[in-house]
């Protein structure tokens, strides 16, 4: 099931992932390269907790429980998924069985007669 955030807020402002732009060996010649991207302060990654604000660390437990949502329906489809190849070979296993009781039950009536 998708979780689609309907929230009303204006949306935030994007935050840049990449501050070097990726330069092929083609692309050298073009002078197109921004200096500025030079001046940005590299980020190691995600903030610690104590630096998160109470927004930030409600967005961050609600991404987690979002994670664990998702490994949760997985992991009901490939339960259900045994559940269901379970319940085939059930009933196969019930319709060979009838099978054999009614060619034994045939072979006994003909065996009377």
């Amino acid at each position: 099931m998708p979780y689609f955030d309907h929230d009303s807020k204006p949306q935030e402002r994007h935050r840049r992932a990449f501050y070097h732009p990726v330069v092929d060996d083609q692309d050298e010649d073009d002078g197109d390269y921004d200096e500025d991207y030079d001046d940005m302060p590299e980020e190691s990654g995600f903030p610690d907790e104590d630096e998160m604000t109470d927004e930030e660390r409600r967005l961050a437990r609600r991404d987690r429980w979002w994670v664990l949502a998702g490994v949760g329906d997985f992991l009901a489809v490939i339960a259900g998924t045994v559940v269901i190849l379970l319940l085939i070979a059930l009933l196969v296993s019930l319709i060979n069985w009838v099978h054999a009781d009614l060619s034994q039950s045939f072979t006994l009536w003909q065996t009377r007669m």
